[in-house]
């Protein structure tokens, strides 16, 4: 009980001094209020005290009115007579003023389901008024991951592709409707208003909710970083009231449920007896049954794992600071042997409310994580699935054995020798912000993110030679990498905000935002190094400098400047309109196509408002919604349109007519490079039936991205100079996504359940007549990429069977011979795979 007396101490603090310290302000706000006649303040709730957020409060009769901001709080001068209060959900209420100036109103649920209210880019809709394709995590969804990353949260959600590895602190990899890029893929997360790349430094209970944005119309507000989907994620904030102490703690452990269904010692030596006699070579074993289970690979690098997850927090506020803070602690030993993760992360949302009018905040996240091995786990299964079960890790004198072939590595011998990899990274992320209500309805809001990352690796390896191909080390070495990122985003918006009556609501937003980030880092490399071993003692000698590399990484810088122009309009409730533009500029590209362009619009037509829908008891939603926008993409390298040189004595490089001796020109340039682009459609409907229970959401979206950024071979080839980036090839994807959800909730307890699904289609329109084949010897599988196909489609000979004769062996060689081919063909072997003459050949 001491420690939460002391605690409640601590974070009790913070709202009295800066109360007392702010108070000054609070005061000048004061008097342009007190020279305002007639104000009616007010907060409106629902019947569990939550504040209903823009809820729309007019006085009867007139045009004079407003709704309610993020508090459910409103104030309205010159009010007399009678309030109207209205909200999609809610029954509305008419308040008589009778010279109050205070409310406090409840509002009481309708016979149709409350209208939720999602974040948006730069804002906020009630999800009755979106025009665009967007999905909504709710905070119950966010609560149930136990794994360290947020990202898993999006799994199971139509439109949306999750796959992780499984490794400890590994980051998920998300694909929104399918990959249309030949670069990064990624979508990128904006954070309480600040983009990023990933979500990993996050603490999911520190999650409120996230709300993912699908199609052009909802995106386009992000022009070039929303190119590939938009997850937009709000932390948790403070509300007005007491101080709230929150603990939650998890113990969970991680186990293999099922092994894979491979062979075992005995099955494995029968088969190699079968494939010897068939290539009429002597059986290797004798006696196959007498081999037993042999080894287990997956069992031999698996242990069972644990899962540690404990977190703190601490909000409440009062009228003018509302707080929250919170610290917690992630820790994760893997299924895999020698990996670990463990991650402190500690986080302060606080908001003071300076006067009526003005508002500064902060959303401030540190997070600290340390990873220790490394585990290639694509690079490992493929060892696990292919190695002999008559092998063991190691042999009798404690040596790893190598496998069968080149090609595999010894996998429990991998996780061992990258025992000694570990990898820390200090990262702050967060920004401050201020607003500022000029006049009614017209906000200025300005916010500066920062987004700091240092990284820290280092590992130590001894001498082994398991496998010379790619599993092998001559001398003992050592690694260490350093790496500084450092983003900074300043954003401007001025957002109007007007309800005249029940009919008309028009929200125009403006705004420019500026970006840069900066790259750099510093590696060191040392090869024999004293290293000490348990059996040999020391080896190795100290190493000359011949054997120690120092290099650094040179800075790269990118900047952005973006305006962007929205307005939403909405009449009756029923007829919604949205169209948005955006003009971006990126030092990736050249002065010649500096600026991209990306203009969007939207149109939704809410059936059930209309009067001949209006009584229909079982409607509670019907909204038919259509969209048209495009997108950029800019993720490429830096410097594509300059060519670069290097200090090279056998050339001479020539530049504005004059000569450099001992330069020479390193890589292709090109200063026509221009701005990815993709266009997409999207038609949907949303549906919601008895009270809102039964809910379904369906989208067709139609994509096509043209002038991809993708690098082409130079023609006639090229010595010493890298080919660059340009602008060739279209990619379309299309497809559909629905959700069907049930949700009760007029019982003691609630029940409800949701089907998801969504089917893609993907093709090349254009590749410029070529075939790109690329090989991952990870998994020894070819992936490919031309016209009329899917982008990366798995690529390698058809089969139909195998050779279980000697009269089908040679009735093939019969045909092959006939078709000009001899000694190839004649190779095959009874037992060998039969591959289809695709192109008569």
């Amino acid at each position: 009980m001491l420690s939460k007396r002391m605690l409640f101490s601590v974070f009790m603090a913070s709202p009295l001094m800066a109360g007392s310290s702010l108070s000054a302000f609070a005061g000048i706000g004061s008097v342009g209020w007190m020279q305002q006649a007639n104000v009616v303040e007010g907060i409106v709730t629902d019947v569990n005290g939550e504040p209903v957020i823009g809820a729309s409060v007019v006085v009867k009769g007139t045009s004079n009115g407003t709704i309610t901001d993020l508090d459910g709080k409103f104030s309205l001068p010159d009010a007399q007579g009678v309030l109207v209060i209205s909200y999609i959900g809610y029954k509305t209420q008419e308040v008589v003023l009778d010279g109050q100036k205070h409310l406090k109103v409840m509002m009481e649920e309708d016979s149709k389901a409350l209208d939720e209210v999602v974040v948006v880019g730069y804002g906020t809709q009630r999800k009755s008024d979106l025009t665009g394709s967007v999905t909504t995590i709710k905070l119950k969804d966010i609560s149930g991951i136990r794994g360290g990353n947020a990202g898993e949260a999006l799994q199971g959600k139509s439109g949306l592709t999750v796959v992780t590895s499984g490794a400890p602190g590994a980051t998920p990899t998300v694909r929104i409707r399918g990959i249309g890029t030949d670069g990064d893929a990624t979508p990128v997360y904006v954070v309480d208003g600040v983009m990023t790349n990933n979500i990993d430094f996050l603490n999911p209970k520190d999650i409120e909710s996230m709300n993912v944005l699908k199609d052009a119309s909802a995106t386009a507000i992000y022009g070039s970083r929303g190119a590939n989907g938009v997850i937009m994620v709000t932390t948790k904030r403070g509300e007005s009231g007491k101080p709230v102490v929150s603990y939650s703690g998890s113990e969970g452990f991680q186990y293999i449920i099922d092994n894979y269904d491979v062979c075992n010692g005995s099955e494995y030596a029968r088969l190699m007896n079968i494939v010897a006699q068939n290539s009429g070579q002597e059986q290797p074993y004798g006696n196959p049954s007498g081999y037993g289970k042999g080894t287990d690979w997956l069992g031999e690098m698996t242990r069972n794992g644990w899962t540690r997850d404990h977190q703190l927090s601490v909000s409440g506020g009062s009228e003018s600071v509302n707080y929250n803070v919170s610290a917690g602690y992630f820790k994760q030993n893997g299924v895999w042997e020698n990996t670990s993760y463990d991650r402190w992360t500690f986080r302060i949302n606080n908001e003071y409310k300076l006067s009526k009018s003005i508002r500064i905040g902060h959303n401030l996240n540190l997070a600290v994580s340390n990873s220790d091995g490394r585990s290639d786990s694509y690079r490992l299964m493929r060892s696990v699935l292919s190695g002999s079960p008559l092998i063991t890790p190691q042999n009798e004198q404690g040596e790893w054995n190598s496998m069968q072939n080149g090609d595999l590595i010894n996998p429990v011998a991998e996780l061992a020798l990258n025992a000694g990899y570990n990898n820390k990274r200090i990262r702050f992320f967060g920004n401050v912000w201020g607003s500022w209500e000029i006049v009614k309805g017209l906000t200025f809001r300005t916010s500066y993110g920062v987004d700091w990352l240092h990284g820290y690796e280092h590992q130590l390896k001894g001498i082994y030679n398991i496998n010379p191909s790619h599993q092998s080390n001559s001398s003992n070495t050592f690694m260490e990498n350093y790496a500084l990122e450092n983003t900074w985003l300043w954003e401007n918006t001025l957002t109007y905000d007007r309800l005249w009556g029940n009919t008309h609501h028009l929200n125009i937003l403006a705004g420019f935002t500026s970006e840069k980030a900066r790259t750099q880092g510093l590696g060191a490399n040392s090869r024999n190094i004293l290293m000490y071993d348990k059996d040999y003692g020391m080896t190795a000698t100290a190493p000359t400098d011949a054997d120690r590399t120092v290099a650094a990484v040179k800075p790269t810088i990118t900047t952005r400047a973006s305006y962007m122009f929205r307005v939403n309009y909405s009449l009756k409730d029923r007829y919604l309109f949205t169209a948005t533009m955006r003009a971006d500029g990126s030092s990736k590209f050249g002065k010649n196509n500096r600026w991209g362009y990306f203009p969007s619009a939207a149109v939704g037509w809410r059936v059930s408002e209309e009067a001949f829908l209006k009584d229909v008891d079982w409607l509670s939603n019907l909204k038919i919604r259509g969209s048209w926008g495009q997108t950029g993409n800019d993720k490429i390298q830096d410097n594509v349109s300059y060519a670069l040189v290097s200090m090279v004595d056998e050339y001479h490089a020539v530049f504005n007519g004059q000569v450099y001796p001992g330069v020479g020109i390193v890589n292709a340039s090109n200063p026509d490079i221009k701005w990815e682009r993709s266009e997409q459609v999207d038609l949907g409907f949303d549906l919601g039936l008895f009270n809102s229970m039964l809910t379904l959401e369906f989208d067709y979206f139609n994509r096509k991205t043209k002038d991809l950024l993708m690098i082409l071979p130079i023609k006639g080839g090229s010595v010493g100079i890298t080919p660059t980036y340009s602008n060739a090839g279209s990619v379309r994807n299309s497809g559909f996504e629905f959700t069907v959800a049930w949700q009760d909730n007029r019982h003691p307890f609630n029940y409800g359940f949701t089907f998801s699904g969504s089917t893609f289609k993907n093709e090349v329109t254009d590749w410029k007549n070529q075939k790109t084949i690329s090989t991952a010897w990870s998994t020894n599988l070819q992936t490919a990429k031309e016209e009329g196909k899917p982008f990366g489609y798995f690529y390698g000979y058809k089969t139909q069977g195998i050779y279980h004769t000697q009269a089908d062996l040679d009735r093939w060689n019969e045909y092959a011979r006939s078709k000009g081919a001899d000694v190839y063909h004649s190779e095959a072997q009874l037992g060998d795979l039969i591959y289809v003459d695709v192109d008569g050949d």
